[in-house]
Order: C-alpha cells, then structure tokens, then sequence
C-alpha cells in the first residue's frame, strides 16, 4: 500500500524562466508534458522532457531544471510514502519516463478539476521547496469522495511507473526524514 499527501496541481505554461539549479525537493514531481520541450539533468544524466510523456522525479534527488523556449505540462506535487519494504525507484532514485496514453490526459485533468486552485503562486522552487503540509479534510472540497477519488488517481498515474525490474522487495526504506539526510550525502 502505498500514502499519498497532494500538495499542487495545475496546468502551467513554463517559458525560459524555468531554470533552477540544484533543486533538492522533499516531494516527488510528476509532470505530464503537453507541448514543447524543457530538459531535467540529475546524476550526471540528462533527461530531455517530451510531449507525450509522463516524468516522476524521487523525492530528495538533486535536479537542475533548464527550458529554453516554452513548455506546457500539467505538474502533480506529492508525497509518496510507500508502506512495507518496497521502493518505487529502486536504488538508483532516477527520473522514471513512460509513454502517457489518452487516459492518463483524463486521469491529469480529473485531479485538476478535483483541486482549483490548488497550483503554486510562484514557479520558483526557493518559494515553496521547503514546505509541506499535511492535507486537512478541508483540502477536499467535494469531502470524503473527493479524498478517494484523488487516492484513486494518484494510485492509478503512480503505477503507470512501476516496474517489477525496479522494486526491490526486502529493501526497508528509512524514514522521509533520514533519506533526505542520505540524498544530501551522496550528492555531496
């Protein structure tokens, strides 16, 4: 099973503002890219973001985010808090890519209009990077069908990037905390 904690939604038009560098997030990114093109380097890898397909960055990875002309993407800010002794990203904590189908476009949209209003005020990272706040009640204006159906959704896009290849069972992931910690250390 796997605990959710939404944070931002929304459909952004990104030009060539979007360039942050070293950005170390306590939340995983998933972008659906609509048009355009912008580029994402982590570990020495370049990962070219590209119409048509779905990205999940790992919490605590060390990103620089470059886009020289324009973008449209829709962006999902969330936590993901795997239980048990299973990993999404396996040990590598790499960009995951896959191929969007016509219903993940639904899927984006739906969680969209689940949550007005619920994107960010600022793209820049230095803004927001830090904070994370527990979703209330409140958070789900359609109250407790809002609350599953969002849990729906983000199971559904999140196992689009499961790949049996990658979980590594009988791996105990530490606490959101001490990864944080470990990230940093083996980025510098």
């Amino acid at each position: 099973m796997i605990e959710f904690n939404l944070l931002n939604i929304a459909k952004y038009t990104s030009g060539r503002h979007w360039n942050y560098v070293n950005i170390i997030s306590p939340f995983a990114r998933i972008y659906l890219i609509t048009d355009g093109e912008a580029t994402i380097y982590q570990n020495r890898q370049c990962f070219k973001l590209t119409p048509g397909n779905m990205y999940l960055i790992p919490a605590f990875s060390n990103n620089t985010y470059k886009c020289s002309g324009s973008f449209t993407h829709y962006y999902i800010h969330v936590v993901i808090e795997p239980q048990g002794n299973l990993s999404l990203f396996g040990k590598d904590m790499n960009v995951l890519e896959v191929k969007a189908t016509p219903f993940d476009y639904s899927l984006f949209e739906r969680l969209f209009c689940l949550h007005p209003g619920k994107g960010l005020w600022n793209p820049d990272p230095a803004t927001y990077n830090d904070c994370i706040v527990k979703n209330s009640e409140s958070d789900f204006l359609g109250g407790y069908k809002c609350k599953v159906e969002t849990f729906g959704i983000l199971s559904q896009i999140v196992s689009r990037f499961i790949c049996s290849e990658r979980m590594e069972a009988g791996q105990q992931l530490p606490p959101v905390r001490l990864r944080a910690l470990l990230q940093q250390i083996n980025t510098n």
